[in-house]
């Protein structure tokens, strides 16, 4: 208590929960603002050969927790996801589908610009100046 009777309270803990979400929210609008796919993307970036067997493939992409993997082909143009390797005697290179334009990110987008790509598709391709370099996705 103060002289006059009156409590003193601590104004650090009287900032009302709603200005705390509202700063909250701007400092991580300003984090995606500012932080770019490169930053937040695995650059080492596991491929399937095309030779490889689908169940082998199907294998090794469960033992990952990965849901796709690009084919190590010269350069990344091709992917496959668990669905396309239902065919137990097929090969990655059989099944694999080009890697199309909407599944392809710039490694320079912004984190915000990403974020709303990510909920309408389960993972992006980042792509460098000369090739595909990493996969950024929804986990």
């Amino acid at each position: 208590m103060g002289s006059a009777g009156l409590e003193v309270q601590d104004m650090d803990d009287s900032e009302p929960e709603w200005a705390r979400q509202r700063d909250h929210h701007a400092a991580r609008r300003l984090f995606e603002s500012l932080v770019t796919v490169a930053e937040i993307t695995s650059h080492d970036l596991f491929t399937l050969a095309p030779d490889m067997g689908a169940r082998e493939a199907l294998t090794a992409l469960t033992a990952r927790g990965f849901e796709q993997a690009p084919v190590a082909d010269d350069e990344i143009r091709r992917h496959v996801t668990l669905e396309h390797l239902g065919d137990p005697h097929a090969t990655v290179d059989e099944v694999a589908v080009p890697i199309e334009a909407a599944d392809l990110v710039a490694a320079s987008t912004g984190l915000a610009a990403v974020i709303p790509r990510l909920g309408q598709r389960p993972f992006l391709y980042v792509l460098g100046p000369e090739r595909v370099e990493g996969i950024v996705t929804r986990a």
